[in-house]
């Protein structure tokens, strides 16, 4: 279901489909288990470069086994930045999960965001 999503939101949103095909967008799937407050990210619609209709390098390249020789510490990839930014989601989501959220209304101050989150989903029984 989620990259039939995917795939719908590519073929029927003028705005996502020319963000895709022009390589400025990347929608990526995940499951949220409503319990767990567990993510799955799937990745990029396995079909892309199909439902786009031209080849996708950074896709093909996106979407290839690294293989990472002669570095003693990994990073799974992410700069410093991104990895802050992801456990400040981490963080944020453990206390939503936990009931011990609250709304913080944007200051002044915040001029730039960190971070987009952007969800859908689908619902059948």
């Amino acid at each position: 279901n989620v990259f039939n999503t995917i795939e719908k939101m590519i073929q029927y949103s003028d705005i996502v489909y020319t963000g895709v095909k022009l390589e400025e967008l990347q929608v990526i799937g995940a499951v949220y288990d409503i319990y767990t407050g567990q993510i799955e990210w799937l990745g990029e619609h396995p079909q892309l470069e199909a439902l786009v209709g031209r080849p996708m390098p950074m896709h093909q390249w996106h979407n290839s086994p690294y293989v990472v020789r002669g570095v003693s510490r990994l990073n799974n990839g992410r700069s410093p930045s991104a990895a802050a930014a992801l456990g400040r989601l981490l963080e944020g989501n453990g206390r939503f999960v936990g009931g011990h959220w609250r709304y913080k209304p944007p200051r002044s101050t915040d001029t730039a965001p960190w971070g987009i989150v952007i969800g859908g989903s689908e619902y059948r029984v």
